[in-house]
C-alpha cells in the first residue's frame, strides 16, 4: 500500500506522554481511499478531511480535522509525510498548542 492510505500507529507527540497516547483509544491516524479519515490520541478524537501531496520527493498530505478534545470542540489542520513505513507530521491545533507525532504503518494490514 503506497502514500498515506492506510492505519498509522501514533507511537510519539511532543505534546502527550507515552503514558498518555491511548488515554481514551488506540493512538492512531487514519486515511482511506476517500480522503477521509479520523485520528485519536491522547483525550482526542477528530474526523480528517486529507489531500495527497505528490509535488515532493515523498508521499505527503495535507488535511483539516475537526472533533472532541475531552468532550470540548476543537479543530485544526495538519500535514503528514511518509518514509517508507513511518510517517512524521504536525497538527495544528485552532487557538491552542501545535502537536508533533510520529507513527507506524499498523502492521495488521499487511
Amino acid at each position: 500500500m503506497a502514500g498515506v492510505v492506510g492505519s498509522w500507529r501514533i507511537t510519539w507527540t511532543d505534546s502527550w506522554g507515552e503514558d498518555d497516547l491511548d488515554l481514551v483509544g488506540r493512538a492512531a491516524i487514519v486515511f482511506d481511499r476517500r480522503n477521509a479519515g479520523s485520528i485519536q490520541v491522547g483525550a482526542l478524537h477528530a474526523e480528517v478531511d486529507y489531500r495527497p501531496d505528490r509535488s515532493g520527493g515523498l508521499p505527503r498530505a495535507d488535511f483539516t480535522w475537526s472533533g472532541y478534545d475531552d468532550m470540548d470542540p476543537v479543530s485544526g489542520r495538519g500535514w503528514v509525510e511518509v518514509d517508507g513505513d513511518s510517517l512524521r507530521g504536525k497538527l495544528f491545533m485552532h487557538l491552542r498548542d501545535d502537536v508533533e507525532f510520529s507513527a507506524v504503518r499498523d502492521q495488521t494490514e499487511k
